[in-house]
């Protein structure tokens, strides 16, 4: 067990919920196009996919290491 990898993996999937959390009080006082808020919704939600799949997976390779 990598103890490295699985703490990279914990922050990695804390920075991704904090990031979900926060956005969510900050688009409704944003003042922009309605197409813009969507674009920055789907690029929001792609990055905090990312940062999951990836805090997941650093925490199987720490653990199966």
């Amino acid at each position: 067990m990598d103890v490295d990898l699985v703490a990279l993996g914990i922050l990695a999937i804390a920075v991704a919920l904090g990031v979900g959390y926060a956005v969510r009080f900050l688009y409704p006082r944003l003042d922009a196009p309605e197409e813009s808020l969507t674009s920055l919704q789907f690029l929001t939600a792609l990055i905090v996919g990312i940062l999951l799949a990836l805090g997941i997976g650093l925490i199987l390779v720490g653990v199966l290491v």
